[in-house]
């Protein structure tokens, strides 16, 4: 984290602590001020006095209490944030660089090995990007997070999705699983529930797919429970608390689409989606929907333009070798 953002994260810290030994004080202070008054005018005996007092103290240090706790979380929230700003500007640099290296090649002149090494190096960017990807929503959950980039592609008038990259640790994990799920055509849009949502827009303005417990999910379709194996249907509520019975190593999810869309202030063509951003973690009920999908989803535009490219460049026919 670069020392502007240490030293804004410190200031805000600094702030908040002033701010709750001020509430630590007041919280005490002023309910004592009301009962002392309400026994001057009122005359309460002894006994009396001294349990609405007690009562009073204690009912305030709980209130404080609370207050204490959720005002961490929250500032521990921000915090959080604030350290995160190095890895998501490490992300847009290493995507303006990929666009760029692949800007600079001549598709007329490739040959298939020049394809195959610029793909890897292309991929070997989006690892990278990836790698920052799940770092930031790892320090933002306070669990391990996963990142993936997925494709789509069409075989016999079908659309499927393929991985294109992972994390490093993922990437190293599921590299044989991935191809063979490729090569088998195995993960069809439609057997995807997310893919399927964002990517047909059956409930226009989706942004983004966001679910916190898939495990409550009844209705959630994937195709990777052909490779994990499908879970029990019937799970208990117990079973469900425990995740017993189900099968994926990820509990909850985000996936945005990589797109372009009219804009009707620009005129360009639609080219549509072409991929997914995808982010899960094996823990339930930690993303924030207010504020980690907008992390994603500006990651996911600017992922847009480098892959498009990419496939552009790698496709495009060598009009030479064809005369």
């Amino acid at each position: 984290m670069n020392s502007e953002a240490k030293s804004t994260s410190q200031e805000i810290i600094s702030k908040l602590r002033i701010k709750e030994i001020g509430a630590f004080f007041g919280s005490i202070a002023a309910p004592l001020l009301i009962v002392f008054s309400l026994n001057r005018f009122m005359g309460f005996s002894d006994e009396w006095f001294e349990i609405i007092l007690t009562s009073t103290v204690s009912v305030g240090f709980i209130l404080l209490l609370i207050f204490l706790v959720v005002r961490e979380i929250m500032s521990s929230r921000k915090e959080k944030y604030a350290n995160i700003t190095e890895k998501h500007h490490f992300c847009f640099h290493t995507t303006r660089d990929i666009e760029t290296f692949l800007n600079d090649i001549d598709p007329a002149s490739l040959t298939e090995k020049d394809k195959k090494h610029i793909f890897t190096a292309a991929t070997n960017g989006y690892i990278k990007i990836l790698d920052g990807v799940a770092t930031i929503y790892s320090m933002l959950t306070g669990t391990r997070c996963r990142a993936t980039i997925k494709t789509i592609y069409e075989k016999d008038g079908k659309l499927f999705v393929r991985t294109l990259a992972r994390d490093a640790d993922s990437y190293e994990h599921n590299f044989e699983t991935d191809i063979q799920r490729f090569e088998d055509n195995k993960d069809a849009i439609e057997e995807n529930e997310d893919f399927e949502l964002l990517y047909d827009e059956k409930q226009p303005g989706q942004s983004c797919f966001f679910c916190n417990n898939l495990i409550e999910r009844r209705i959630y379709k994937t195709s990777s429970f052909k490779v994990y194996g499908e879970p029990n249907k019937e799970m208990s509520w117990y079973e469900r608390m425990r995740c017993k019975g189900w099968t994926l190593p990820y509990r909850s999810a985000i996936v945005w689409p990589i797109q372009q869309k009219k804009n009707r202030y620009f005129a360009f063509d639609e080219i549509g989606c072409i991929g997914f951003l995808a982010v899960d973690s094996e823990s339930r009920g930690v993303f924030k929907k207010n504020w980690d999908t907008w992390l994603g989803a500006g990651i996911a535009d600017a992922l847009f333009h480098p892959i498009n490219t990419m496939f552009n460049v790698l496709e495009k026919k060598n009009l030479e070798n064809e005369k």
